[in-house]
């Protein structure tokens, strides 16, 4: 029953537009915290200049926290006789029920995989009587983790070992893990130190639920919005009227707070603010401080600490808010994933996305282009071992964050400061391996291509991805009614009209026309190329097989050409006519970049976006069993070398290996052809010499 800390003063502020509050789908968790602070600014004589902000504020709890939550009730469940452990009966018991089928991979007593190793040892804990609610929920997180992201979150092991010695406690039930990924980062850190986790380290990532304020801050504002109808940020007394006589205006709150025949003392401020509307100035902050107060009162029958300063402060035009963020709140929105990226630079730092992350750079750019960077990089800081780990988002990534992506190209790709990638596919005479002493021999080559008019993977929703895919289904139509093309179309997508079962894809799989399942590879994952999966993939086959287009993996599209023969250019000339004839479809435009050519998300494939490879047998360079030799020999002339089913996979059985050029960028498409030519000229020379 009274009003909030500072009410006045902000009341007044916001009248003058000085203050601008975030909008909703926010937390304030300490606003009593806050205001109080104001309020003593004001005491001190202090102007409140520069503009104190409300660092009240954090991001909503992330899907970790969901997966915890739903681990205790799973436990609360399982546990019958509620002495605080598991045993196997219970668990066995728990596992049989429709609640507990969730268990049925994770708890299973003949798991075998190493990530699963949790599960084996707490089947063992369960048969001692031992199994804790900690252990049970921290091994449920890690099954969570895992299914996400491909990998165990940081310091697993060594959590799960803390727990099972007792070293450990977590917060019970009703609290909110805001950032588990830190929390276990730092007992990692502890163990590596050699600590032993002793005195007790307490899992610090938890705090209250949000507080009955906050609610009443929200609700303000839905009001405000829903009463502000010709949408000018302000309302009018009429406006204010006329929506206090709506089935959405008869709040409680509102009725009496804003009624204009209001005398007590307390509702001065619903006063002050009806003539505020008189004059068409009523503003969302000033509703929502009123609001505020009001709602205190009716909690604690006072006034919350410093409202009257805070309404003087506000009317003097003294308080500014934040309009989409908060000092506290923003300057530790990317605490956990800065603290991740200074890890990677010390204890890997060959991961290029981490290299070249300035930390200078980044303090100096909005909050929008720090989300944008943080996103491009986050493949790498979430994956140590990356050699690159980055990926763009958007089309003009390279453009908008050049400071970050540039040095990066430009060490990946060797190239000078000043170099300009130009895209060209004029060849010079025809290149016939049999010249060379080779038979007919697989050709492929492909290029990455991603449309201007959509974010790229990384970045796409659900919904966009089976746009994109419906946009290329117009051009495969075209082309299937080509009789140089024909063919069909194959989509992953449920309900597609092209839609091929599971079945049916993994046959495409086994045949090698169709990409694998990409929700298995943790850097596609972290980069979010991988979201979504199947929704948006599938693939182009020609009816004979040789030309092909991968529709939602990495790139938008992969354009392929393959082909058993001698001549190379033949492939080459095949893919560069079907990639004018897509490109001259309308509403289809491939996104460039004037510095870099072809735009792809990863930074490896820009310029060219190209591979162009042969399959070629080199027994006596692998007579070892090993491509070692091939790759010494095929470094120094710009090849490289792979096994037959492509990077980290087996040679063939008679010595034949993967060859193609390594350049991608600041060099041209014909250039790439004749740089695979002349480097199958020189390593067959050196194949020759090594019979000798």
């Amino acid at each position: 029953r009274k009003e909030p800390a500072g009410h006045a003063e902000v009341m007044a502020a916001l009248a003058g537009g000085e203050i601008k509050l975030k909008k909703p789908a926010i937390v304030c968790t300490q606003p009593a915290k806050v205001h109080g602070d104001l309020l003593a600014q004001v005491k001190a004589g202090k102007t409140l200049k520069p503009k104190p902000q409300m660092e009240c504020y954090k991001p909503a709890p992330d899907p970790e926290y969901e997966a915890h939550v739903k681990a205790q009730m799973l436990f609360a469940l399982a546990d019958k006789n509620k002495d605080g452990v598991l045993s196997k009966e219970e668990l066995q018991a728990f596992s049989e029920t429709e609640e507990g089928a969730a268990l049925q991979s994770l708890f299973a007593p003949d798991q075998t995989s190493i990530w699963q190793k949790a599960g084996l040892s707490l089947w063992e804990r369960a048969g001692e009587n031992k199994l804790s609610m900690e252990e049970f929920c921290e091994a449920y997180r890690c099954h969570w983790y895992y299914s996400e992201h491909r990998k165990e979150p940081a310091g697993h092991a060594e959590v799960m070992a803390a727990l099972a010695g007792g070293e450990i406690k977590l917060k019970k039930p009703a609290i909110v893990c805001t950032k588990p990924a830190k929390v276990h980062g730092d007992l990692l850190a502890q163990v590596k130190a050699g600590k032993t986790l002793k005195p007790k380290p307490q899992m610090e990532c938890y705090k209250p639920a949000p507080d009955p304020e906050y609610e009443a801050h929200v609700k303000a504002q839905m009001l405000f919005a829903l009463a502000d109808k010709n949408k000018d940020g302000v309302l009018s007394k009429e406006e204010l009227q006329a929506f206090s006589e709506t089935e959405e205006g008869a709040d409680v709150t509102l009725q009496s707070l804003f009624a204009p025949d209001q005398t007590s003392v307390w509702q001065k401020a619903g006063l002050s603010l009806w003539e505020r509307a008189g004059e068409n100035k009523l503003s969302m902050e000033e509703f929502c401080e009123a609001y505020r107060c009001h709602w205190y009162y009716s909690e604690h029958r006072k006034e919350p600490a410093g409202h009257a300063e805070m309404m003087a402060a506000l009317a003097g035009g003294e308080i500014k808010l934040k309009p989409a963020g908060c000092k506290g709140c923003d300057e530790n929105r990317f605490a956990v994933e800065l603290g991740q990226i200074s890890a990677v630079k010390a204890s890997n730092p060959d991961n290029l996305s981490c290299k070249h992350f300035d930390m200078a750079y980044f303090e100096s750019v909005d909050d929008a282009t720090k989300a944008r960077l943080i996103a491009c990089a986050r493949s790498g800081f979430e994956n140590p071992d990356s050699g690159v780990g980055a990926y763009a988002m958007q089309p003009d990534d390279y453009a908008v964050l050049s400071t970050f992506m540039d040095p990066l190209i430009r060490e990946y790709h060797k190239a000078s400061p000043d170099a300009v990638h130009v895209n060209d596919w004029t060849v010079s005479g025809t290149f016939d391996l049999t010249e060379l002493g080779l038979p007919e021999l697989s050709m492929r080559v492909r290029v990455g291509r991603n449309l201007k008019s959509f974010p790229l993977p990384g970045a796409m929703t659900q919904e966009q991805r089976c746009e994109m895919e419906n946009v290329m289904v117009k051009a495969f139509e075209k082309l299937i009614e080509m009789p140089e093309y024909g063919g069909q179309y194959n989509s992953i997508t449920p309900d597609h009209p092209c839609f091929v079962d599971e079945a049916g894809y993994q046959q495409l799989v086994d045949d090698h026309i169709m990409f694998k399942d990409m929700s298995k590879d943790p850097y596609l994952l972290s980069a979010g190329i991988a979201k979504d999966w199947p929704h948006g993939r599938g693939c182009y086959v020609s009816a004979d097989k040789e030309f092909i287009v991968w529709v939602g993996e990495e790139d938008h599209l992969r354009v392929m050409c393959m082909k058993k023969g001698a001549i190379l250019n033949q492939v080459f000339d095949r893919l560069e006519k079907a990639l004018q004839i897509v490109s001259g479809i309308e509403g289809i435009e491939f996104a460039c970049s004037e510095s870099y050519g072809l735009v792809t998300s990863c930074p490896t494939n820009l310029g060219t976006g190209m591979r162009a490879s042969v399959h070629v047998p080199l027994p006596n360079l692998t007579s070892d069993g090993t491509d070692n030799r091939a790759k010494a020999v095929a470094l120094p002339l710009g090849l490289s070398v792979r096994g037959i089913g492509g990077e980290h996979t087996a040679i063939g059985a008679d010595g034949t290996v993967d060859i193609s050029p390594s350049a991608r960028l600041f060099i041209r498409e014909g250039e790439i052809i004749e740089a695979l030519y002349k480097g199958l000229q020189a390593l067959m020379l050196e194949e020759s010499r090594s019979k000798l």
